[in-house]
């Protein structure tokens, strides 16, 4: 019997890193709750074996459009773990809880590194149009520096002929 249920976990595994890899971080919602409401709103206790949990988390993980859902397969083999602690799924869902609460904080960090990769981006993009300004500031004041040095060498020049006439006069 555990010898099958590794397998099953060593088959799945691969599996969950590869679809893992796409950064997908859906959002958390509750499977099936035991806790189902009669019509009243009174709570009545749904027994959920924990074959069923193990099951309803393994189908949250294989769905068939590949899109699989990473918080609520967590959640069920938690409820499993949680709940059946001397279940015969017990080991794996105990794997599968610790891999998807690995998956889950990584997917989090990845869209928050994203979010700050894209703010950055923006901010480079600013910084790159402020530099391409001052980069023209930059050029019209060494053009403006090369007129006025010109300026000054023609004002030197005339100072020079003036002081020439002026001794000429004399």
């Amino acid at each position: 019997m555990i010898d099958r249920k590794m397998k099953i976990v060593f088959l799945l595994i691969p599996f969950l890193f590869m679809i893992g890899c796409r950064g997908v971080t859906p959002g958390i919602t509750q499977p099936p709750s035991p806790l189902a409401q009669d019509e009243g709103g009174q709570q009545q206790q749904e027994t959920v074996s924990d074959e069923e949990l193990f099951n309803l988390g393994l189908s949250y993980l294989s769905s068939p459009d590949l899109n699989p859902d990473y918080p609520n397969a967590f959640l069920a083999f938690k409820r499993l773990t949680d709940n059946y602690p001397k279940s015969t799924w017990n080991d794996i869902a105990q794997h599968f809880t610790s891999l998807l609460e690995k998956y889950i904080k990584l997917s989090m960090e990845n869209s928050r590194l994203y979010l700050e990769n894209q703010d950055l981006t923006k901010e480079k993009k600013l910084l790159m149009e402020e530099k391409a300004g001052w980069e023209e500031e930059k050029e019209r004041l060494l053009t403006e520096i090369a007129s006025l040095k010109y300026d000054l060498e023609c004002l030197k020049q005339i100072e020079i002929e003036s002081e020439k006439r002026e001794k000429n006069v004399r």
